[in-house]
């Protein structure tokens, strides 16, 4: 499914494309990307899908998530985490057996929606159909299509960490998990010591101060005196002038913090301009 969140960096790279090496990881490599209001890329059937949302970053072994679907003979399996915040709305109705039987808000929550879905549905090319037909296809709908036509849906709790991109908050935790090796990725940039990654073409004058984790892209240049701290991620291309100083940050491409900025727990788009002091 593709929309703004698709167009979202991550360490750089954009969104949709970590997902497609997520999925050809697995040897998945007949993938379609869904457009709202396109036209769903096949014709409805019983073959199963994998289904996944255009803002998670995932790290489930997939093959045994198949495996789990094929022997619980589901129509529908639906990976899931444990609730550990207040952030998300939709909790799940789960039976001993791990089958679904109906989805609560979490104001409302009962004893057994601990758990909410986290993105990856492997599922009925039929359902998909019908969840389409009914306006946006996000993992709701497909879940509330399985449920109307009384479904068999599997839950499968996920073990591994994994990351939604909904807000700021998540956005920054995503690159703060990567950068901290809780969540599987891979980094193109050189690991110059424990935590700090630096890619091709990097320029670091006299006196510059690095914190780990940070990760450093191509093209930068840091001048002297400057700090960068940890949990700062730099794009290509940008300028850390003279003593700024920067931590806790994901700064876009092309930017520049001018002598003696301060900058912590920012989010730059790119092409921003931070003046002097």
């Amino acid at each position: 499914r593709a929309n703004d969140a698709s167009s979202l960096t991550v360490m750089g790279k954009a969104v949709i494309d970590i997902i497609k090496d997520y999925l050809l990881s697995f040897g998945i490599n007949n993938i379609d990307v869904y457009k709202k209001d396109e036209e769903l890329p096949f014709f409805s059937g019983k073959e199963a899908v994998i289904a996944i949302e255009n803002n998670l970053i995932a790290s489930e072994d997939l093959n045994k998530m198949i495996a789990v679907h094929n022997e619980s003979c589901a129509d529908m399996t639906v990976l899931l985490r444990t609730v550990t915040d207040s952030e998300g709305n939709m909790r799940v109705n789960m039976n001993s057996s791990n089958i679904i039987t109906g989805l609560s808000n979490s104001a409302y929550r009962s004893v057994n929606t601990e758990f909410e879905p986290e993105g990856i549905f492997i599922v009925n090319k039929s359902i998909l159909a019908l969840a389409a037909e009914s306006g946006e296809l996000n993992g709701i709908s497909i879940l509330k299509s399985a449920l109307n036509l009384k479904k068999r849906i599997y839950g499968y709790v996920s073990r591994r960490t994994s990351n939604t991109i909904f807000s700021l908050n998540s956005y920054k935790k995503c690159h703060s998990e990567i950068m901290n090796n809780r969540l599987n990725f891979s980094l193109d940039g050189h690991m110059v010591k424990e935590g700090l990654w630096i890619e091709e073409n990097v320029i670091l004058e006299s006196g510059v101060r690095i914190e780990t984790p940070a990760y450093i892209s191509q093209g930068c240049r840091i001048e002297r005196g400057a700090k960068i701290g940890g949990e700062t991620f730099l794009a290509e291309n940008c300028t850390i002038k003279a003593n700024a100083d920067i931590s806790h940050s994901i700064i876009g491409r092309n930017c520049t913090l001018s002598e003696n900025a301060i900058i912590s727990g920012a989010v730059l788009a790119d092409n921003v301009n931070v003046g002097m002091n």
